[in-house]
């Protein structure tokens, strides 16, 4: 406020200045103690009470969540091989909460190296953490100036740090005119030669660069294999190899730590022997993942069969070639019940010979994959499975092998699956349009198939269906086909499709009421993305067929309002209880037994709270839990109610949803138990209900 009285105090320069320096002083000071008092204020709210390690884990799950956001909000703090946009959520929102974060190294070890500032902050931030790092850029002409900033940073980097990188993914492209492949060559070359010095705490190397056909190099495949080796020479803790584009060395023997080998778009010079492969897997017992995308042509020489290799760790493998060459190395390994997800890319060369290798290799996956088939799926991919728990009557949900043909191994196909084990198999699929009779006779006299999936070949399905469902007049008894099929699933198929003057449509009725007149009857019919489906189809498939789902595809204007049957999604278990003698002395030590035992357990309950009130989820303050119970049950809630028509909750209480939350806060520990029960608002919705949800519908 202005004062007349001062006019004229500070007339000369050196009472100014003065003057403003105490004042500037003053505000300093005042500022200090504002700042002071706003620390202590913070540190008695909720959020800044929340233990460190827990803060510090949730800032984790933060960053992760940043590496995968996409949102246009977000695309501004997006830089190549990282995203940072969870630093100002986490680190600027007050003094404690950016204490933490800069305490957690761990944060800051995804080094972002599109950003130049961002990335000499984080890696200084990191300390001695292992860092990872993740470069896939394209190197443009028009950028010029901005990619040779980043590949500056990104050598700099590696030259002063590799020797703590934990993780490092490289992908170097040229654009895709493919005009400037020789700086893509040239920042290649430069990397190698960096990435030569040790790598002690290395353990996920991923190093991609695609060559186009015209693409020629000086130094030679063999040049650039000797490089990468010896990287690989200079990684003791490897673990994980994944290699797009670049040769290696076969013969080294420096894998033998690897666990994960995947090896890709190789040139054609460069690619693995099945010599070669035996040699490196014969030097990585620890292996557990192997992909090699192709192997070079065996043209007849292989080596002797008695070379095999045991890989006793192996649970997917994936390899590609003619099928000779990959069913010589398959053959040549040693598997055991780990091998649970193998994938086979197969072209043909000559047809009789690959008949002949298919068999084998279909007796090696039936001899030494433990387990029975019980599933298989026919379309351009064979796909078998042999579950753990044969017995388990469900679909199992991971196939054991999968085999990818050309067009021209319709042969090999047939062999195959002539020479498998069919006995076992409950579930079959088949996924493609084009199939002949001869493969659909394999799997007609299955004793215990029980679902059958099929895509159109309406007829040819309908005429295996029918056979041997209506006898004829002075014909021998013909044996029907698909005898304990109870589950079938019919897609895209014309059911206005005419034969003989009836559609598919009466065909089908007529098909499955001689078949349960037959004693064949169908459980459960599923029709999917048929055409021409109308509702007096379906209720006439209903009279000869105990369920019918449809999916409503066809002509129709109306709901399908067919009243599906409710699964059971839990089983009671009924325990007995049996009286025990009451002879004095049995009761006397009972008595005391039970004395003893109570004790015993008290104390055992002190000291599990005395420990449980030492874990950072009993030290999270009371209010931060009530928020979160509450978030809990309005979730609940939303979620329960929206599939509330479904679900039946008769000897399940604990799942309807108004009190589903219960279990999961106030079952938990003594402190969780005591916050929710002090909290009266977590009680107040109160279920009465009189119907099919009230836990009182008898069955």
């Amino acid at each position: 406020m202005y004062d007349p009285a001062t006019e004229g105090t500070f007339s000369t320069s050196a009472l100014r200045d003065k003057a403003e320096a105490h004042i500037q002083e003053q505000i300093i000071a005042h500022k200090s103690i504002i700042r002071y008092y706003h620390e202590r204020h913070n540190a008695l709210t909720v959020t800044c009470r929340i233990p460190p390690e827990i803060l510090a884990t949730i800032f984790g799950e933060v960053a992760k969540y940043a590496q995968n956001a996409s949102s246009s909000y977000e695309k501004k703090y997006t830089v190549k091989g990282a995203k940072i946009t969870w630093i100002p959520k986490v680190s600027h929102v007050c003094s404690h909460w950016r204490a933490v974060a800069l305490s957690a190294f761990d944060l800051w070890t995804n080094i972002p190296i599109g950003n130049p500032s961002w990335a000499t902050e984080m890696i200084q931030r990191s300390k001695a953490a292992p860092l990872t790092i993740a470069y896939r850029g394209v190197v443009y002409p028009r950028h010029a100036s901005t990619v040779e900033s980043t590949h500056t940073l990104l050598k700099n980097t590696l030259r002063s740090h590799l020797s703590r990188v934990k993780n490092l993914a490289l992908e170097i492209r040229s654009d895709y005119g493919g005009g400037n492949q020789g700086a893509t060559r040239k920042l290649f070359a430069e990397l190698l030669t960096i990435l030569e010095q040790p790598a002690p705490m290395l353990e996920r190397f991923e190093i991609r660069k695609p060559l186009s056909s015209t693409e020629t190099d000086a130094s030679g495949p063999r040049s650039k294999a000797s490089l990468i080796n010896a990287i690989i020479t200079g990684s003791p803790r490897l673990t994980h190899l994944d290699m797009y584009g670049c040769a290696i060395a076969w013969e080294t023997p420096a894998f033998r730590h690897l666990k994960s080998l995947a090896v890709s778009r190789l040139p054609e010079q460069a690619r693995p022997s099945v010599a070669h492969l035996l040699g490196l897997l014969s030097q990585t017992p620890l292996l557990e993942t192997l992909s090699i995308d192709t192997i070079q042509a065996s043209h007849g020489i292989l080596p002797p069969d008695s070379v095999t290799v045991d890989l006793g760790r192996l649970e997917r493998l994936t390899i590609g070639g003619d099928v000779p060459t990959c069913t010589s190395l398959f053959g040549r390994l040693i598997l055991s019940n780990r091998a649970r997800n193998i994938v086979l890319h197969l072209t043909s060369t000559r047809p009789d010979f690959d008949s002949a290798s298919m068999k084998s290799l279909a007796q090696k996956f039936e001899r030494e994959i433990e387990g029975a088939i019980t599933k298989v799926e026919l379309g351009s991919v064979i796909r078998c499975w042999k579950p753990k728990f044969p017995d388990v009557q469900t679909e199992p949900e991971d196939p054991v092998i999968s085999i990818f043909f050309d067009n021209k191994s319709s042969a090999s196909r047939l062999a195959f699956l002539q020479s498998l084990s069919r006995d076992g198999i409950q579930f079959l699929d088949f996924e493609t349009t084009i199939i002949d009779e001869d493969t659909l006779l394999l799997f007609a006299d299955l004793p215990i198939l029980k679902h059958l999936r099929c895509i159109s070949n309406e007829y040819l399905w309908l005429k295996l269906l029918r056979r041997g469902t209506a006898a004829k007049r002075n014909s021998p008894a013909v044996r029907p086909y698909f005898a304990s099929l109870r589950c079938l699933t019919i897609i895209d198929w014309a059911m206005d499709a005419t034969q003989a003057g009836k559609d598919v449509a009466k065909w089908l009725t007529t098909c499955f009421r001689l078949r349960k007149k037959a004693g064949l009857g169908l459980q459960l019919l599923e029709i999917e993305e048929c055409t021409a489906v109308d509702e007096e189809d379906v209720e006439r498939l209903r009279k000869c067929i105990d369920k019918v789902v449809w999916d409503g595809s066809g002509d129709v204007n109306e709901d399908d309002d067919s009243e599906e049957e409710e699964c059971d999604l839990s089983r009671t278990l009924m325990w007995k209880a049996h009286s025990l003698p009451t002879a004095a002395p049995r009761a006397v030590a009972e008595a005391y037994i039970d004395e003893q035992t109570t004790n015993y357990k008290a104390i055992i309950r002190y000291y599990n709270e005395r420990r449980n009130s030492l874990t950072a989820t009993c030290r999270i303050p009371s209010e931060v839990l009530v928020k979160t119970f509450k978030e809990v049950i309005d979730c609940t809630k939303t979620f329960a109610t929206a599939f509330r028509s479904d679900y039946n909750y008769s000897g399940q209480p604990w799942r309807h949803p108004n009190i589903g939350w219960i279990p999961n806060m106030s079952h938990v520990c003594a402190h969780w138990r005591e916050v929710a029960l002090s909290t009266p608002d977590l009680w107040s919705n109160i279920p009465i209900e009189i119907g099919k949800h009230s836990g009182r519908e008898k069955d």
